[in-house]
């Protein structure tokens, strides 16, 4: 695994570009670069999943292992961080008409999630994987797993019916709007932590709000920064919270969130000097959905007839490119029909 991590890593660096001295790009924050980074990281995602199927024994792995032990959950930060400032910004620009669509957006990717789960039926079907009739009907509602991968979902879904509920309590005050959506966040957190669902579903949401209280302080920020100087005190200062939080991170989900949403803000931080350009990676960023929820279906085949015991190597590599071949075929075919259902529906519901 590690041979396959630096092989990635030196794949991304290759489009690395910096910027002069005291200028800073500024396009940081656009689809463009967020997508890219996001590329980075579904792949990290894709190595973790694929790590559960497989031994990371032996010298080889050292490497990967403590990569992946040192990271956790921060290789999703980025995804809620852009996120959170991607739904910000687009509320700034088209305000109540893009708050009223927010339980639309849930419903779509419920829709989009419940499809997949039926290819996971399916596949479980012929690999001799069975579950009892509440844990499948419950997999619809993206609660529990049937063998895929649920739980952002979950949260992306939470997260669309608390933007919409803040921000139609708060009307045009955005600032409000952040705020109660925080409130809401840590409320669902705390919620989630009294019910004892894993860890793992709730210790990074934070990230999300912060993705949007940066992208309304966003034009404060871009003056503070204005030369060299300024942005290394920035990074000192990031790597000072950065290296405390990751440290203490075990004495509670206050730590966690710390560390996590500095860790997606290093990456603000980085591509605010450095871009970064790939088309490969930034394709993998444009198909996070498909490729995050459908990864697990040739996974989980090839894992039924022993290819990850006995070829650890090729089970990753046929895995990955597989993953490909059906996020291609699911978001030309599958979200083709999906996006005409709830245009279909968008219409019906706002202009009857």
């Amino acid at each position: 695994m590690t041979y396959i991590l630096f092989f990635f890593l030196a794949l991304s660096i290759t489009g690395i570009n910096f910027a002069e001295p005291n200028k800073f790009n500024d396009d940081y924050m656009s689809k463009k670069q967020t997508t890219t980074i996001n590329g980075i990281f579904v792949f990290l995602v894709f190595l973790s999943h694929g790590a559960q199927y497989i031994s990371l024994d032996g010298a080889h792995n050292e490497v990967y292992v403590l990569l992946r032990r040192f990271l956790g959950q921060a290789v999703v930060t980025t995804f809620l961080f852009y996120s959170g400032f991607g739904m910000m910004s687009s509320i700034q620009k088209k305000s109540q008409n893009y708050i009223k669509e927010m339980p639309i957006k849930a419903f779509k990717l419920l829709i989009q999630f419940d499809i997949a789960v039926i290819f996971y039926l399916i596949t479980n079907m012929f690999i001799d994987r069975n579950f009892p009739l509440k844990t499948i009907l419950l997999s619809f509602t993206t609660w529990v797993s049937i063998g895929n991968s649920n739980w952002y979902i979950t949260s992306m879904i939470i997260f669309c019916l608390l933007i919409g509920l803040a921000f139609t309590i708060s009307r045009k005050n955005y600032f409000v709007g952040i705020i109660l959506t925080t409130l809401f966040t840590m409320l669902v957190v705390y919620f989630l932590m009294r019910i004892n669902r894993p860890a793992y579903t709730y210790n990074t949401m934070i990230c999300l709000p912060a993705g949007m209280i940066f992208a309304y302080f966003k034009p404060t920020f871009d003056k503070l920064v204005k030369n060299d100087l300024t942005y290394l005190l920035l990074i000192l200062f990031t790597f000072v919270i950065l290296s405390y939080s990751r440290i203490h991170i075990t004495s509670g989900i206050q730590m966690y969130s710390i560390w996590s949403i500095f860790f997606a803000f290093s990456f603000v931080i980085f591509t605010k000097k450095i871009k970064l350009e790939h088309t490969f990676i930034e394709w993998l960023g444009n198909h996070i959905f498909s490729i995050y929820i459908l990864q697990r279906l040739p996974m989980n085949i090839l894992h039924y007839h022993g290819i990850s015991t006995r070829h650890p190597f090729i089970f990753i590599g046929i895995s990955f490119f597989s993953t490909l071949i059906i996020a291609i075929l699911f978001d030309k075919y599958v979200m083709r029909i999906v996006n005409l259902f709830i245009d279909n529906l968008r219409k019906r519901i706002f202009h009857p």
